[in-house]
């Protein structure tokens, strides 16, 4: 899935319970246009902004300061965020898997912090 500023507003919207781009610029803690012009004007948030919107997104904040980047991004810069957000995907999903496929406990978020799991790589 390619996460775009749009989705970010929308999922932000969706998860929140607010009914309105202004209602969310509001949550925000901007102009009650913000979001608006975040839709409508390609105008892209600044960091602190993108960081709330994430959290309210129920997505990781430093994963979309990487995307903000990437956005803001050209040429070689832009692939190197790329490469950076590919490695972080393929990092969290192999974490997942392990969990999973280790113990359904751990999956569920239920272990207690009496146990732990090791996770083994090669270099």
């Amino acid at each position: 899935m390619k996460r775009t500023l749009q989705w970010y507003l929308d999922e932000a919207i969706a998860r929140s319970g607010v009914t309105s781009d202004r209602a969310l610029s509001e949550m925000l803690g901007k102009g009650s246009n913000a979001v608006n012009f975040y839709r409508k004007k390609n105008v892209l948030p600044n960091d602190d902004t993108m960081f709330r919107l994430a959290e309210i997104a129920g997505v990781d904040p430093y994963v979309a300061l990487l995307d903000l980047n990437l956005w803001r991004s050209h040429g070689q810069t832009q692939t190197a965020y790329k490469k950076i957000l590919e490695k972080i995907s393929t990092g969290i999903f192999v974490i997942s898997t392990v969990a999973a496929l280790t113990s359904p406990a751990i999956a569920a978020g239920s272990v207690s912090n009496s146990k732990s799991v090791s996770v083994y790589y090669e270099k």
